[in-house]
């Protein structure tokens, strides 16, 4: 059967749309699936300042598509200029419509656009998605390096509270960057016998959005022989002390961040254990 690649792509129609904030797309037609293989879906997009009943992905996801039909991409277009409020005031909703993105448009970027601020909330719930930036007149932005609150060039790096969801993000998406570097943060661990033998998951819980969508987020870590898995229980709180390697790992589904701990302190769980992105 022929696939019709469904592309939600709308940066060039919505260009000149000064109105439009954050934009959303949404099948006018409510069962697709009675359509045939020579019909099309139709998009519109609507301004996020009105009554969104659900987060766009959510119901593209749901939808009933034919047989031959394929969702090839979502593109969602976000207003650089409003989306700080958005973030400030509806956070939940905002990023709802970026969770299930494939790509993400900034648009109406100029010199003083925090980039940094609008690539960590975007990525707290959507990390596989990519993001462009684009300056009013439509040109891209050129490159972005995003600034670290730490400096990534020294051998050992001591990650705060308040910098471990910047860190962990930034590890997942260029673990190169941190091989055979040396770590040092305070975590909560992870332990299950369904780890590989001599593994533990040291981290910490996120909220991404909201109270009602945390997660718990860490990397795999190989313990020292002299440690035994059986002394170590989930939810115990240690300082970590570990260097940093990418290799394989079968619960990655590929590479990516290995810690092999050099040493453990046991420590008191903070007042406040949660950790934020913004």
């Amino acid at each position: 059967d022929a696939v019709l690649l469904v592309i939600l792509w709308l940066e060039r129609v919505l260009r000149g749309a000064r109105r439009h904030r954050l934009v959303e797309c949404r099948v006018e037609h409510r069962d697709v699936r009675n359509l045939g293989q020579d019909a099309h879906a139709r998009f519109y997009a609507a301004d996020v300042g009105g009554h969104v009943e659900r987060p766009v992905g959510d119901e593209l996801l749901d939808l009933g598509m034919p047989q031959n039909w394929v969702l090839g991409q979502i593109v969602t277009i976000v207003d650089s200029t409003t989306f700080p409020m958005y973030l400030a005031n509806m956070r939940a909703m905002i990023l709802d419509e970026v969770r299930y993105s494939d790509v993400v448009i900034v648009n109406r970027c100029d010199d003083n656009t925090d980039r940094s601020l609008i690539r960590r909330s975007i990525k707290a719930v959507n990390r596989k998605t990519q993001i462009s930036y684009e300056r009013a007149d439509g040109k891209v932005a050129g490159d972005f390096e995003d600034e670290l609150p730490y400096d990534i060039s020294q051998q050992k790096i001591d990650i705060s509270d308040a910098d471990y969801g910047i860190w962990f993000m930034d590890a997942s998406e260029y673990p190169e960057h941190y091989e055979g570097k040396t770590i040092h943060f305070l975590s909560m661990l992870y332990v299950s016998p369904r780890l590989p033998k001599g593994y533990i998951v040291p981290g910490r819980m996120v909220m991404t959005c909201c109270a009602e969508d945390t997660q718990f987020s860490g990397f795999m870590a190989k313990l020292p022989a002299a440690v035994s898995p059986d002394s170590l229980k989930s939810r115990m709180w240690f300082e970590v002390t570990a260097d940093v390697h990418v290799q394989r790992m079968r619960e990655y589904k590929g590479k990516g961040v290995v810690l092999y701990i050099k040493n453990m302190i046991p420590a008191k769980e903070p007042a406040d254990p949660m950790i934020y992105f913004s």
